[in-house]
């Protein structure tokens, strides 16, 4: 997986409207990537209807047939369709409920312009915001958890993720002692918290190593390791190959 799961950005808009048009049945060659702020919409994907409600998404991958029913009534939405690179994480959609998280809306409000203007500069900030808001649905989907523990300790990790963390810092952030910490992450997401910890710095270290010049021991300092040779040992550990073998394969 990496940094960028959507390549290329077709369409852009964020919306809001006093009714939802008609879209006719259509075979689309791209992600149609939608969801609601406020309002209702109603997609027929491959046959089959559902209601878009607030913090529900549509989520349809190319070769589907997909179709928007006309609703007379207010809506606020915002839509991406794009092209995403081979081999990458998606949602499996089509229909996601209640996946629109506090924090994608606050991505979305970095960039509310109504449609995508022909701007180079433009386009890429909103394809930038859109592959944030991926990587944030991949991990909501991973650790869907309706403990409000467990999503707040999974925000901190991801936005503290180039720093030291420990369970200590983690138990300190949610207010929990470290015992009930580790107890209850273990419980929702089947990894210590040290684990999660480490899964997430060796897919960003990965990303790194293919993507940067820097050379390893500096990625492994600016992902707060105070020792290379654990973070080494670590990496191996994720992808059964070390940072070494994996640049020198680059």
């Amino acid at each position: 997986m990496s940094a960028f799961i959507a390549r290329t950005l077709l369409h852009y808009c964020n919306v809001s409207r006093k009714n939802s048009t008609y879209m006719a049945p259509l075979k689309i060659d791209f992600y149609d990537f939608t969801f609601v702020l406020k309002g209702r919409l109603r997609y027929v994907v491959n046959g089959e209807a559902q209601d878009i409600l607030e913090n529900d998404a549509v989520f349809i991958p190319p070769d589907s047939i997909r179709e928007r029913i006309a609703l007379d009534e207010p809506v606020k939405y915002v839509s991406y369709n794009f092209i995403a690179g081979e081999g990458e994480r998606l949602p499996s959609g089509p229909f996601l409920k209640g996946i629109i998280s506090e924090q994608i809306r606050q991505i979305v409000s970095c960039f509310s312009a109504s449609h995508l203007a022909e701007v180079y500069s433009t386009r890429e900030k909103v394809i930038n915001l859109l592959n944030v808001i991926l990587h944030e649905l991949n991990d909501i989907l991973d650790f869907r958890s309706s403990n409000p523990h467990i999503i707040n300790i999974i925000r901190y990790i991801n936005e503290h993720i180039t720093e030291p963390i420990t369970l200590h810092s983690v138990s300190a952030y949610a207010g929990l002692t470290k015992e009930y910490t580790a107890h209850i992450f273990k419980k929702e997401t089947s990894m210590t918290v040290t684990e999660y910890i480490n899964h997430r710095k060796m897919l960003l270290a990965k990303d790194m190593i293919h993507s940067t010049s820097y050379p390893l021991h500096e990625i492994s300092d600016r992902l707060g390791y105070e020792g290379y040779s654990y973070f080494s040992r670590v990496f191996k550990k994720e992808f059964g190959a070390s940072p070494t073998k994996i640049k020198r394969e680059e």
